[in-house]
């Protein structure tokens, strides 16, 4: 049964997929009436980029390791075809309204001109009939072909400004928390946070130096990875990851595993990590001292560990503290905040949603999935952060939702 529902759904997901290509070539090709070779090259684009994707997704497990596919690119146009369709239907919808309330068709025309005192001749009625359908078509060409250049203008140009966006590096973004029970004397204490960086998955060695570079030019005392790290295994990507250890920060770096961490071998990783000098915390914390104070940093898992035993536990990372200490937990997924929040914590930081899915429309539907998307927000008493990410997922794309490294300076309040 579950067999023909994954069919059925695949089927469907095709059908659609079809659909949507052959309103594009409506639109852009047949309905513009292109000169014969342009009609010809708009209909070989289509149809070998409509073809391209669902091959590769059906061949991936063979191609994945050829080094003849760039995955990225095929991302990108389905990413194009999207925001494609999006002004094109927007487009047709403003039309058919304009159509509905202006109803100047030719029946119309007709109706009127019969109507004018019995003075015009039925040939005068046709011929001016056939003379406004003229125009009408030819206003109609006008205004189809103007929608699809400016749909694919528009198009060209918001992928590539989401495209500039992504590989321009991320941007650095700081802010003071008040935090209640921080020691006065660790008041000013710095922390730089990177997330769902995705070594793996386009991000160069340049991009990880620029990442690095920026970030030990603030100096901050503390630095924390809140997951995603990777894609891949550490036997393909340990050369990138291992550029990480430039990083400088007084107090170390310190690491919770993300669901893609678990995807590109977790024990493996966690090793790896451990012997170029990045702290694992899974489920469990260590004291951060200055001066003869501290303050507790706490680290969980994801939670696609559950599927090994693991999984997210405050209770079990924050076992054994006093309850008069400050706690700054990290966390994937900002799903944890509800726990949180229960056991007092003063700052949570997470990252996962890539500030809602990198590009609008999922940086909008993201809100009905997660109980925070993006930024800073108190949820009680606790706060909570959730980086946009460092890298990104997917297509190398970022639309109202820029990469980032958040800093944090923590202040007694």
């Amino acid at each position: 049964m579950v067999r023909i529902m994954q069919i059925a759904v695949f089927t469907a997901f095709l059908c659609l997929y079809a659909a949507a290509h052959y309103y594009i070539w409506l639109r852009l090709v047949r309905d513009t009436r292109l000169p014969g070779v342009w009609a010809l090259l708009g209909k070989i684009v289509i149809v070998t980029m409509g073809l391209s994707i669902p091959l590769i997704g059906i061949g991936w497990r063979y191609l994945r390791n050829t080094g003849l596919v760039n995955l990225s690119m095929f991302m990108i146009w389905s990413i194009f075809l999207l925001y494609l369709l999006i002004i094109l239907g927007l487009g047709d919808l403003g039309r058919f309204i304009y159509r509905f309330f202006s109803k100047k068709n030719i029946t119309s025309l007709q109706s009127s001109a019969k109507n004018v005192e019995g003075e015009v001749e039925t040939e005068q009625i046709d011929e001016f009939a056939k003379k406004e359908v003229v125009k009408d078509n030819a206003r109609r060409l006008f205004v189809t072909r103007t929608m699809a250049g400016a749909a694919a203008g528009f198009t060209t140009a918001l992928i590539g400004r989401g495209i500039s966006n992504a590989v321009a590096g991320p941007g650095h973004n700081n802010f003071e928390i008040k935090l209640a029970k921080l020691p006065q004397k660790m008041d000013g204490f710095s922390i730089a946070q990177i997330s769902d960086l995705h070594i793996g998955r386009g991000v160069s060695k340049k991009y990880i130096h620029q990442v690095v570079a920026g970030i030990n030019k603030q100096k901050p005392d503390l630095i924390v990875i809140t997951g995603d790290l990777v894609d891949g295994t550490p036997k393909k990507l340990g050369y990138l990851v291992e550029e990480l250890a430039a990083l400088r920060s007084r107090h170390g770096i310190y690491f919770v595993p993300g669901n893609h961490d678990y995807y590109s071998g977790y024990n493996r990783w966690m090793t790896f990590l451990k012997k170029n000098g990045i702290e694992v915390l899974t489920n469990k914390h260590v004291y951060i001292k200055e001066g003869g104070e501290h303050f507790v940093l706490a680290g969980v898992d994801d939670k696609v560990g559950k599927r090994t035993g693991f999984g997210p536990d405050v209770s079990k990372a924050l076992a054994g503290i006093a309850p008069e200490d400050e706690v700054v937990l990290l966390s994937h997924r900002p799903g944890v905040i509800f726990a949180a929040a229960r056991h007092k914590v003063g700052l949570m930081l997470c990252g996962h949603t890539h500030g809602g899915g990198q590009m609008w429309p999922f940086t909008w539907l993201s809100h009905f999935v997660y109980p925070y998307v993006r930024g800073l927000a108190l949820h009680e008493k606790t706060w909570i952060y959730v980086n946009r990410g460092t890298g990104w997922v997917g297509p190398p794309i970022r639309l109202d939702s820029p990469s980032e490294v958040s800093y944090f300076t923590l202040r007694k309040g």
